[in-house]
């Protein structure tokens, strides 16, 4: 899809990578918060984007919620080789984002001390 970003096109996998990625519409601000607060406590950065008519990228018609099937409030967690890891209509919330990333890096468990599953 492409969006806008100060009168310049840019496609949103463009946006994914080098490491995760998420892409929110309008409740951006909660997920830019639980990513701060995995990058603080495990110092795993997830780039936060919010796409929407006046955001910082630009969806000037509004229809990439219907695009991609989201929910308002949603988003979608993209690894870094560019596929969808997780959809918020499929278990990820701004809480569970934590430990959906430790289940995609192997390191379940690691917050309890044990060893991660293989």
């Amino acid at each position: 899809m492409w969006l806008d970003v100060g009168g310049h096109q840019v496609s949103a996998l463009d946006l994914c990578g080098p490491g995760f990625t998420l892409l929110a519409g309008a409740d951006a601000a909660r997920w830019r918060s639980a990513a701060e607060q995995i990058r603080a406590g495990t110092g795993l950065k997830v780039a936060v984007h919010e796409i929407g008519p006046a955001a910082e990228l630009a969806d000037p018609d509004g229809s990439w919620p219907e695009q991609v099937a989201l929910a308002a409030g949603g988003a979608v967690l993209v690894r870094p080789d560019q596929h969808v890891a997780a959809r918020s209509d499929g278990g990820l919330t701004p809480d569970s984002l934590l430990p959906i990333l430790e289940t995609l890096l192997g390191r379940v468990g690691s917050a309890a001390g044990q060893d991660p599953v293989t």
